[in-house]
């Protein structure tokens, strides 16, 4: 049944890997799955071992994306407007929480070189990319994105754009930095 064809009548059973991320210095991949929740599994592959289904009693919804950062990986959660953390190494190993709360919907996280992070959000068709210090605190948007988009990259000065609904890739220049690659 769970063979790799793409009928999404299995998704229930077989799961829906959204969002992939490995850890460089354990070499375990950890996935954000739209049914199962959040999932590991070691550096030699096998049967992912699940690692959490919920946060705060709010289940994962089908939307996450996750992002590994050093001791904690983070997920968007797009119909409550939040980014969760789960943490995976340290005193608080196995706990969750709300990193965040966005003011639109969240899609993929990307982390700059100075550990803070880029939300792709959109709400009614604008699309924006709002910045999170490690912290969780809101830095900076850019507002006016269009139509929608999914990811925000920085990368020398620049925020990269991708969308599911453009068949280009925009740039927003001159993005104010203490650091970047």
């Amino acid at each position: 049944m769970c063979d790799g064809s793409t009928n999404k009548d299995n998704d229930p059973t077989c799961g829906r890997p959204l969002g992939l991320k490995f850890d460089l210095k354990t070499c375990e991949l950890y996935i954000a799955d739209a049914y199962f929740g959040l999932l590991k599994t070691g550096p030699n592959g096998g049967v992912a071992q699940k690692l959490a289904t919920e946060v705060n009693g709010t289940p994962f919804k089908p939307e996450w994306s996750a992002i590994l950062d050093g001791n904690f990986v983070l997920g968007s959660q797009t119909t409550s407007k939040n980014i969760l953390r789960y943490w995976v190494r340290g005193p608080r190993v196995g706990q969750s929480e709300i990193f965040a709360t966005t003011q639109g919907h969240p899609d993929n996280i990307r982390r700059n070189i100075n550990r803070e992070f880029w939300v792709a959000e959109n709400s009614g068709g604008r699309g924006k990319a709002a910045k999170f210090d490690a912290n969780g605190n809101f830095m900076e948007a850019i507002d006016g994105l269009n139509p929608i988009i999914s990811q925000a990259q920085q990368f020398r000065g620049s925020l990269w754009i991708g969308s599911i609904v453009n068949h280009f890739v925009g740039i927003v220049r001159h993005i104010p930095q203490v650091l970047d690659l």
